[in-house]
């Protein structure tokens, strides 16, 4: 508020009052003045001047507003918090085991094994020697083609080989045979003598290495083994 105006306001206050002392102490003796109440007086314009302050100072308030900042308080924010996934890795314990070496592929050759055939010691009185056979070890025979087994035999021992005693009989091992597992010897043979014993055979139609086991028989005792082994292609 501004301070003149105070003043001022201040003045008139105490003018009032002098005013009314002045009033109260010298009345005219001609006339009769009604006493006036010189506290009532002056609680009347004691409220006045207030009244007049109080609007000055809300007057002065409206054009004089004050520089005082406005507080604002600041709302918090929500902040929300993302869940976190956890990822649980496992480890492996071990490293796998690699293979240490490459498999191994069949092949495209079938090759069928045959056991060599046991036969019972040969006696001195069948002893005999092979001096030429045929097919040659591992030949190759085209599939499904026929040959001829071919073997001489020549009587080494003390006995004579009778055609109804001596027979020539499969044993073991691929049948390459076409009619009989077994033929009679073609003639008589003595020692010293040869003879030659031929078997119609036919190759495999499936391509690998095949072998048969053939010998002469006895009775129940059989001497001179031989065998005949081929390839088929």
């Amino acid at each position: 508020m501004k301070k003149h105006s105070i003043v001022a306001i201040l003045f008139l206050v105490g003018t009032l009052i002098l005013s009314a002392c002045s009033l109260g102490a010298n009345p005219t003796p001609t006339e009769t003045i009604p006493q006036v109440d010189n506290t009532a007086v002056f609680e009347t314009l004691k409220t006045q001047a207030m009244e007049t302050a109080q609007a000055q100072l809300t007057q002065d308030a409206l054009m004089n507003p004050t520089n005082t900042p406005i507080v604002v308080e600041e709302q918090p924010t929500a902040t929300l918090e993302q869940p976190t996934a956890t990822v649980a890795v496992v480890q492996p314990t071990a490293a796998p085991v690699l293979p240490t070496a490459a498999p191994v592929l069949p092949t495209a050759t079938t090759v069928l094994a045959t056991a060599v055939p046991t036969t019972a010691p040969t006696r001195s009185d069948l002893n005999c020697s092979v001096t030429a056979s045929a097919p040659t070890a591992g030949q190759n025979i085209s599939l499904g083609g026929d040959f001829d087994g071919r073997w001489t035999f020549k009587n080494t021992g003390s006995v004579t080989w009778e055609t109804s005693e001596i027979d020539f009989v499969y044993l073991s091992g691929t049948k390459f045979q076409v009619h009989v597992d077994g033929v009679d010897l073609p003639k008589q043979v003595k020692n010293g003598e040869s003879v030659e014993i031929i078997v119609d055979m036919v190759a495999p139609n499936t391509a690998g290495a095949y072998q048969a086991y053939w010998a002469l028989k006895q009775g129940s005792v059989t001497f001179c083994t031989v065998s005949v082994m081929i390839n088929a292609k």
